[in-house]
């Protein structure tokens, strides 16, 4: 393995690969979990947050039953994307059996 230093030195090169420059920065994040304990690095979102509004103001326009059209369509797309077969069978449906709680009286009360 390079010297840390030497692994930053490299990868701020002008012809640096970018597996060079991830190593590079891979050596920075771990200088600094040392330097800052108990600071996490933040990752970089997936989307932005302009993207997130639009998203919600759009889901916020739809009926339950689309919202979920839509979930259970991108699923199928994800798990046939991933070479998974498809569940084409209806979902069994789910006894769920009721219980009463008994009530608890406050303590101190």
């Amino acid at each position: 393995m390079l010297d840390p230093i030497e692994a930053i030195r490299a990868a701020l090169a002008a012809d640096a690969t970018p597996e060079t420059r991830s190593a590079g920065a891979a050596v920075c994040r771990s200088i600094l979990a040392v330097l800052e304990p108990g600071v996490a690095p933040q990752p970089a979102p997936l989307i932005s947050p302009e993207s997130v509004q639009q998203l919600v103001g759009m889901l916020g326009k739809m009926d339950v039953d689309q919202v979920l059209d839509v979930a259970i369509g991108r699923l199928r797309a994800m798990t046939a994307a991933n070479g998974q077969p498809s569940i084409e069978e209806p979902a069994r449906r789910m006894a769920i059996r009721m219980v009463q709680i008994p009530h608890v009286p406050e303590v101190g009360a």
